[in-house]
């Protein structure tokens, strides 16, 4: 993995380092996650935490209790953009936008709910976009009354990226 990779929350990953000559063992040290198992080994188990930086130290030890450091850093990345409840649903399902870290929403109205920068609301059925809506709102209801029972794929196009989710309409 390389230096500043993106990593995703709650994730099992595993870290290594070469087996040096002369090592005894190797400390383990994570910040933004826990290890599972492995450590004093080469290699460790790591379970990432919600989202934010994320490092890990290893110390190889040897004989002698002398021993030099490797550092790895990354950023646990929030994978959820976007929410569908109910889920199942079946006559209307509720998207309400994540908040991404460090964005802020400017107040629309006294109620504080805010508004968001414009984006779009696709409804797929396979490879068949059956609806589209656009909205600054962060939480937006999509009608699905009358359509057949089965999966559907709800798309979220804002900034230039696209973020997809599963919907079960019962």
């Amino acid at each position: 993995m390389r230096e500043g990779a993106q990593l995703e929350p709650n994730s099992p990953y595993v870290f290594s380092i070469d087996n040096a000559q002369n090592t005894d063992r190797v400390e383990w040290a994570v910040g933004g996650g826990q290890i599972e198992s492995g450590q004093g080994t080469n290699r460790i188990f790591v379970k990432t935490e919600e989202f934010g930086r994320f490092y890990i130290w290893a110390n190889r030890i040897n004989r002698c209790g002398e021993g030099g450091y490797h550092k790895f850093s990354g950023t646990i990345i929030r994978r959820e953009y976007f929410t569908l409840s109910p889920n199942p649903a079946v006559d209307v399902v509720t998207l309400q936008l994540t908040e991404a870290e460090g964005e802020h929403r400017a107040p629309s109205s006294p109620s504080g709910k805010g508004t968001t920068s414009t984006y779009e609301i696709q409804l797929w059925n396979g490879l068949t976009m059956l609806r589209s809506f656009k909205t600054n709102q962060p939480t937006f209801q999509i009608p699905i009354a009358g359509l057949p029972t089965g999966l559907y794929f709800v798309r979220v196009i804002k900034d230039g990226q696209t973020y997809i989710a599963k919907l079960i309409k019962n």
